[in-house]
């Protein structure tokens, strides 16, 4: 099981200061069957503290999750500025779920060696300290 982001949202961590350790916890959550919120099509939406302050008042990434277990995150917002996505966002998200759900080992690869996935590991280089090859 790998987790990945999109390098846009990469960015945006980082543009959040948020460690690459919220994401895999957030993953493992709805890995466990306690996601915030199931948004159908393998799609979910999570909760991410905010620093100094709860899930609850932090952010909300969403993200979606394969057979094998491989979760890709691909968007994140402060609950401050939108608190759910909008029925053309949901279509959207649960479009990206779709076909990444269908990509083969070899598509996931070329796609982290293309920079538009990156591997988010326990202890490894963080999104912080990390910069993308490409968004």
């Amino acid at each position: 099981m790998r987790d990945l982001a999109t390098g846009i949202l990469s960015k945006e961590a980082r543009k959040f200061r948020i460690l690459d350790q919220k994401f895999i916890e957030a993953a493992q959550r709805a890995r466990d069957g306690m996601a915030y919120a199931d948004l159908g099509g393998g799609v979910y939406k999570e909760r991410i503290a905010r620093k100094g302050q709860g899930r609850s008042r932090g952010f909300r990434t969403v993200l979606c999750l394969r057979q094998d277990g491989d979760a890709l995150f691909f968007a994140i917002f402060a609950k401050k500025r939108k608190e759910n996505l909008n029925d053309e966002e949901l279509k959207t998200a649960q479009r990206i779920a779709a076909e990444f759900r269908a990509f083969s080992e070899q598509d996931i690869q070329a796609a982290i060696d293309a920079g538009k996935f990156r591997e988010i590991q326990k202890g490894g280089a963080d999104a912080l300290t990390e910069r993308d090859h490409k968004t």
